[in-house]
């Protein structure tokens, strides 16, 4: 086992080792799929163990859910209970979904054409998420809770309207509960209905860079401000992408340690991985900012995550570099599972306690905040 453990620390040591350094202690935290609804109630949770079988779903499925009042509630209770020696809380970068299917209107029209909501609409048909937007912008108020763009739907739209005219299950059982997604344990990203930017041919390419634009223009509307950076679901995006989100004032990107690039010529679909790390430019020069670690619970339960994202912390700081934590916000949604939330959530501040006490000179900062700091200021976005 110890010589397991020290064979995994080298390798994050050299994934880690190039880009920009520093030689102060940072953290960031980032979560995705805000905004974007999964699976709309536990009534509809037992209807599709019924349909599927329970040990099939996904666990996104079996917990995630378009976030309540008393998500960001619990969530901002921890954030708030540290704080650095620069009084900073930890803050949430809240990779957010613009809009959501209007399952109404496309049902209207046959699955012909595709209609969306805002996200902010889709609360307001829930009396526990009416003035949701209002705990956001306390949370930008206070520091702890930042958006940026995660795309205009977590949705394959081509794909999925495809589907829906030529009456495939299971996708019209889930278009009757207001879902789009049915994962199991073993989906493929390229089985995945969830990758927006996963084009099987070129001539979807206007239609997602048109996507885009139409995303960051509504999310500026919405919060007032630009987003910085943006994160592709499932890593999936091409250099095209780039370059539309160059256009139109995105000049970081979230990424794993590996972007899969799409083919567009191949039938299968099938993947070219590029590696990236935090610090690396582009041709256009957009910086990569790249997650080094893993706070997952609700994805693999069994899993010690307390000491993994310590372990991986003191060598992201021996090496100079920062901490970019991924945590996906099924781990903190408790409208379909309330275990699911009070055990993650204890399981963060846990961990964020141990960060303070190991590192007492921890500077925690929004995305945005560290690819300003990687581009030479100090500007704060918040």
């Amino acid at each position: 086992m110890r010589l397991k453990y020290f064979q995994t620390d080298v390798i994050h040591s050299l994934l880690n080792l190039p880009g920009w350094h520093t030689k102060k202690k940072i953290m960031a935290i980032v979560s995705d799929d805000w905004g974007s609804i999964r699976t709309p109630s536990l009534q509809v949770l037992e209807e599709l163990r019924r349909y599927r079988g329970s040990e099939s779903l996904s666990p996104y499925l079996k917990n995630d859910s378009l976030e309540t009042k008393e998500d960001l509630q619990s969530l901002f209770e921890v954030l708030l209970s540290i704080t650095d020696n620069n009084g900073n809380h930890p803050v949430i970068t809240a990779n957010t979904v613009m809009v959501n299917p209007d399952f109404d209107k496309i049902k209207s029209c046959d699955y012909k054409e595709y209609y969306y909501e805002l996200f902010t609409d889709t609360y307001k048909k829930d009396t526990n998420r009416k003035d949701l937007l209002n705990f956001w912008k306390e949370g930008i108020d206070k520091n702890i809770f930042f958006p940026q763009f995660h795309g205009r739907e977590h949705l394959n739209v081509i794909r999925w309207l495809a589907a829906l005219q030529m009456g495939e299950e299971p996708m019209l059982t889930l278009f009757k509960y207001g879902m789009f997604d049915l994962s199991t344990e073993n989906t493929s990203i390229v089985d995945s209905y969830m990758c927006n930017l996963n084009l099987s041919k070129n001539g979807e390419l206007p239609f997602l860079q048109e996507s885009l634009i139409d995303g960051l223009r509504i999310f500026r509307e919405i919060f007032g401000f630009k987003s910085r950076t943006f994160i592709a679901p499932s890593y999936v995006w091409s250099e095209n992408v780039e370059q539309t989100l160059y256009e139109h004032g995105v000049f970081g990107i979230q990424s794993n340690w590996f972007q899969l690039i799409p083919s567009a010529t191949s039938s299968k679909k099938r993947f070219k991985k590029r590696f990236h790390y935090t610090g690396q430019s582009n041709s256009l020069g957009q910086v990569y900012l790249v997650r080094n670690a893993h706070f997952e619970p609700c994805m693999r339960p069994n899993f010690d995550f307390r000491s993994d994202v310590l372990r991986r912390a003191r060598i992201v700081f021996a090496v100079g570099k920062p901490l970019i934590l991924s945590a996906h916000r099924l781990n903190f949604i408790g409208s379909i599972s309330k275990k699911n939330q009070l055990e993650n959530l204890k399981l963060l501040k846990h961990l964020l306690s141990d960060i303070k006490h190991q590192w007492p000179d921890i500077e925690f900062v929004n995305i945005a905040h560290l690819f300003a700091l990687i581009q030479g200021n100090n500007t704060k976005y918040s």
